[in-house]
């Protein structure tokens, strides 16, 4: 919705256009007005500090993040395969007692528990034109809800982390933050600096609520203030860092819930590697290279449970990549579509392939995310050839 107040201005349209790039038509408009409601209501509020309107709508936007993480995040809820979505809602059968906020803080850290085990039962959702219909048979539809029926675990083939809202609540509350359920059912997150981030994917199992743990996180990250320093350290236990307070996710033993948090990092990665300026307007495509591709063995000068992206060029604005958490013996495995790489270390030099598809590693934890530039390195190896 535009207002009255003010024309929209071009770097606004920009920006729409980029975040919007990639979206099914029908979310497209949607979203392409959610957004520009969001910044020129903020802009209105920015202008009563004494900014200028040109001054105000820069902010909003710097503030709403770079258009790269709005479109790949948008297109990761929208585009979901039916499959891994409903691999989300199979954290739905477990037992809310069984994961309760149990233990509070650990000293400085906030322990949050995340759900990823299967449980065979009864999955009910709010029933509305923005659920996607999931490939399972259907129970009952009644007050506002639809019930599936989950008769094995071939129901459901992933393991996506998923925390309550009770314990969105408390991590938001942790940086002055409010977790609220909109009138359409959507659960929104929001800051006192006025930006917020909506998801349509609430689940409920009994009286609770629950989201995946990467839209939290990444709702910290793209509405962080300009004095917070984020990182986010470990791999089966991801814990991010704001300053000095600390959130853990926990789960039993061989849960990676680092594959649901990392990934929304890559293309953050690339925004920053290739393209520099995260407030500028541009838009790539992002592929996540198969398990079946070539497999490179890269030696590094890591600790352990570090984690490294690979990123190379498969096309015009168009990259492949990859990312695995680092070994014992400082080896990380990674997949790419190339069988030889050569490594460089900024993306001037990702032309040309004479000796191996030039590759750009880029450590992606215990890295400040607001300069995910400065996690770039060059192995001691100069090139790899695919195992």
């Amino acid at each position: 919705m535009t207002t009255a107040a003010h024309p929209i201005p071009r770097a606004l349209t920009a920006y729409l256009r980029r975040a919007t790039w990639g979206l099914p038509e029908a979310r497209r408009q949607e979203l392409w007005d959610e957004l520009e409601e969001h910044v020129l209501t903020r802009a209105d509020h920015l202008m009563l500090t004494g900014l200028t309107p040109t001054q105000a709508t820069a902010q909003a936007i710097r503030e709403l993040g770079p258009p790269a993480r709005v479109t790949l995040g948008m297109a990761k809820v929208y585009t979901m395969p039916k499959l891994i979505l409903a691999a989300a809602t199979l954290a739905l059968g477990i037992s809310a007692g069984l994961y309760a906020l149990a233990g509070g803080s650990d000293g400085a850290i906030l322990n949050v528990p995340v759900f990823q085990q299967p449980k065979i039962g009864m999955l009910c959702a709010a029933n509305g034109a923005n659920l996607p219909q999931l490939s399972l048979p259907v129970a009952s539809r009644s007050n506002g809800q639809i019930c599936y029926r989950l008769t094995t675990e071939r129901d459901l083939t992933g393991r996506p982390a998923m925390i309550s809202v009770q314990s969105a609540t408390q991590i938001m509350a942790l940086v002055g933050g409010t977790v609220t359920t909109r009138s359409d059912g959507r659960i929104q997150l929001s800051r006192p600096n006025g930006t917020w981030t909506r998801t349509e994917f609430a689940f409920t199992e009994g009286t609770q609520r629950y989201i995946f743990a990467s839209v939290v996180f990444d709702a910290l990250i793209s509405t962080r203030n300009r004095n917070e320093v984020i990182r986010i350290s470990g791999f089966d236990q991801p814990t991010m860092s704001v300053n000095d307070r600390r959130i853990r996710l926990t789960g039993s033993t061989g849960n990676r819930v680092g594959n649901n948090i990392y990934s929304s990092l890559v293309g953050d990665a690339v925004s920053a590697v290739i393209y520099g300026n995260p407030d500028s307007a541009f838009s790539f495509k992002q592929e996540r290279a198969t398990a079946t591709a070539p497999t490179h063995l890269i030696q590094t000068r890591l600790k352990a449970d570090e984690v490294v992206a690979l990123i190379t060029r498969s096309g015009q604005d168009t990259y492949s990549t990859d990312f695995s958490v680092v070994q014992a013996d400082g080896t990380v495995s990674l997949h790419a579509q190339a069988t030889r790489l050569r490594f460089v270390s900024k993306s001037a030099d990702m032309t040309g392939n004479s000796d191996g598809t030039p590759a750009i590693l880029v450590r992606l934890s215990n890295v400040p995310l607001d300069n995910l530039k400065s996690g770039i390195f060059v192995p001691a190896q100069a090139t790899s050839d695919a195992r």
